[in-house]
């Protein structure tokens, strides 16, 4: 490559990845003619492309682009940046262009620069807060420390903190915000209420709930009636508060419904949502399903009626919404709305909502059987909590990813998972932690770990489950029925299947009676066999009808067992073979493997009197049985005479049946 495609290529590279030749020519002051030579050379050698028609270029990847870049001198690019912004600045360019050139060379106490920077950063705050942040963070350090220019300082460092909220950077917009709330002015009011209502959101994404509500209602007595946008602010935070680690769903209900009221009062769109979702999630949590109804049916006319701009700083509220329709069996409206927002938060980069969305999300994909979905969900939560590094936050992505890998059979992944999530773990936990704790608990029982399945309930407190919603106790206690089961307590999973009973009876909510039924059946069948049939048949039907599909193939496992118990061989069979096929599909290995595993469910048949039993079975299982029966005399008594029906391969049953036959042909070869 010649020196001089060098030049208009380090030139283009400054530019941006995609260029026009004129703006070339006039930063290194030559006639665009010899810049469309080198362009010439630059394109014979694929390095960039043509665009569009006209003098629009771009390099052929951003890595070439960021190679170009780099490959430069670090004078030779300052030098071509104030040039390039020279230039813009004739031509009138918008200060969002100008930005990424002045951001390079502007110096200290250039207030012009400042401006600059300022006003771009405001343009993309809604979407490309990372941007936002880093020509924030240079405004900041440009503008001089002097005390007529405090208050304009303390507007950037606010503006910074939210921009590092909005990109997912905690702890850091946390800092900052407390610096803020140190120098802000109390006057106006509004404007300082607004400062601290964010300040406990990020606090609130934290787990720092005690020392946030004490800065809340600080802040309520000082606000008074003045400003009721800032006092609706502030009362919604601290409502949020209280269904997470406070006075629980009833005193969340009534201050959100005073934060609803000051919300209309102001006309705050975006504020009212965000009320009427936290109140359809307190209502389902203290099982008031009917208001819990009314809330999101209003939330979600709020919601679907949102433009983009709007939508920007409503992701907090899709939380309450999303969770809502899942906890209330609207699986469609839950994955739209969960869907959406992550789709957005994604292409915008506004990540402080976004780990709660996509563990939502998760649960969501989960229980109408996209398997695959939620896994990938999972790991990008996990990704994004790792960043935030927020215990909360941790707690539920790893729960999650615990959860799918377990379940998709990634047994050493999520093994790991589980490790990190318990070890995040500190006493009490309530809120969206409570809920992700259940698939922690499930995925240490299907690891093969009741006994830390049933460690974990002291953390949603203890046996009554206070800390968990009205709507996920019934999971809690088919779960514990498992857990007792694999333990081989068969009265305490009663005791658990019981409850299951008791909290379904409160709501009539399909899927929560599926379950509750499942429980029960599954307690039966350790106890009394012959009565689980008609339990695991309305599990079955309730978990189908609600849209449940992992837990209606887990039921239908147990059906079959019930099936077997009464002599339906044919069916059971047929059903955990049907089952099995439908797990797998799924993606769901270890589920599939123990429906297998079922099989061993089938009764044992006496010795004597063989011809007489063999009938109930099926006329293949008995070719079976006859076949391997001819192999085992063949090896236990030594006859020469060869059987007439080749031996198969043995089902885990029919080993075990033919282990039985060899325990007395050891004995007796007669019997044998």
């Amino acid at each position: 490559m010649s020196e001089w495609a060098r030049t208009v290529a380090e030139a283009a590279a400054v530019v941006g990845a995609d260029f026009d030749a004129e703006l070339v020519a006039r930063m290194l002051d030559r006639p665009e003619s010899e810049i469309f030579d080198a362009i010439g050379d630059l394109l014979g050698r694929d390095l960039v492309r043509s665009v569009a028609r006209g003098p629009y270029f771009a390099f052929r990847h951003p890595v070439v682009h960021r190679a170009v870049y780099y490959g430069s001198e670090l004078s030779v690019r300052v030098c071509l940046h104030v040039r390039a912004d020279e230039v813009l600045a004739e031509r009138g360019a918008a200060a969002v262009v100008r930005a990424p050139h002045v951001e390079q060379w502007a110096g200290h106490g250039d207030l012009a620069a400042v401006d600059v920077l300022e006003e771009a950063s405001q343009a993309v705050s809604g979407t490309q807060p990372v941007t936002a942040a880093s020509w924030l963070s240079a405004a900041w350090r440009l503008l001089p420390h002097q005390p007529c220019h405090e208050a304009r300082q303390t507007r950037l460092l606010l503006r910074l903190a939210k921009a590092r909220g909005a990109a997912g950077e905690l702890r850091e917009c946390r800092d900052l915000m407390h610096e803020v709330l140190r120098v802000l002015p109390r006057e106006p009011l509004g404007e300082h209420a607004k400062a601290v209502a964010f300040t406990a959101t990020v606090q609130r994404l934290l787990g720092s709930h005690a020392e946030t509500a004490a800065l809340l209602r600080a802040e309520i007595e000082t606000l008074g009636d003045n400003d009721p946008a800032g006092r609706a602010a502030l009362m919604f935070e601290l409502a949020a508060r209280e269904l997470h680690g406070g006075g629980g769903w009833s005193a969340c209900s009534r201050v959100a419904r005073q934060a609803l009221r000051l919300a209309e009062e102001c006309g705050s769109r975006s504020r009212q949502l965000a009320c009427h979702g936290l109140l359809a999630k307190a209502c389902v949590s203290g099982g008031m399903l009917e208001a819990a109804a009314d809330h999101l049916g209003r939330a979600t006319a709020i919601l679907d009626g949102m433009l983009d701009g709007d939508f920007t700083y409503s992701l907090d509220a899709v939380v309450w919404v999303g969770w809502s329709d899942a906890l209330l069996e609207r699986w469609d409206d839950a994955l739209r709305h969960f869907g959406k927002a992550v789709e957005f938060a994604t292409r915008t980069g506004r990540q402080l909502a976004l780990p709660h969305l996509l563990v939502g999300q998760v649960f969501a994909l989960y229980n109408t059987g996209r398997l695959a979905e939620a896994q990938a969900a999972a790991e990008n939560a996990v990704y994004l909590a790792q960043q935030s590094r927020s215990p909360d936050q941790m707690i539920s992505a790893y729960s999650m990813l615990a959860w799918t890998d377990v379940i998709m059979g990634r047994m050493d992944r999520g093994l790991e998972s589980i490790l990190v999530a318990t070890d995040h773990v500190r006493g009490e936990v309530g809120g969206f932690e409570a809920l992700a704790l259940r698939m922690l608990a499930e995925a240490k029982l299907l690891a093969g770990d009741p006994e830390g399945c049933l460690a974990l309930l002291p953390a949603v407190g203890g046996a009554e489950l206070p800390a968990t919603d009205a709507c996920s106790r019934m999971a809690w206690y088919e779960l514990l029925t498992r857990a007792e089961l694999a333990l081989g307590r068969a009265e305490a999973a009663t005791k658990w299947a019981e409850a299951a009973t008791s909290a379904a009876t409160l709501l009539d909510q399909q899927g929560r009676n599926g379950l509750a039924m499942l429980a029960q059946a599954e307690a039966l069948l350790a106890t009394e066999p012959e009565a689980a049939l008609p339990s695991a048949e309305r599990a079955v039907s309730s978990l189908t009808a609600a849209g449940m599909t992992v837990d209606a193939h887990r039921a239908r496992v147990i059906l079959a067992k019930s099936l077997w118990h009464h002599d339906r061989y044919d069916d059971a069979t047929r059903e955990v073979k049907d089952t099995q096929l439908a797990l797998n599909q799924l993606g769901a290995v270890t589920l599939s493997q123990r429906a297998s595993s079922s099989s061993s469910f089938r009764p044992a048949l006496p010795l004597s009197g063989l011809g007489q039993r063999l009938e109930p079975w099926t006329s293949v299982d008995r070719n079976r049985i006859e076949s391997s029966t001819r192999c085992l005399i063949v090896r236990r008594v030594g006859t020469s005479k060869r059987p007439a029906v080749p031996c198969v391969p043995l089902l885990n049953w029919e080993n075990r049946f033919i282990t039985s036959l060899t325990l007395v042909s050891t004995k007796s070869p007669r019997a044998s």
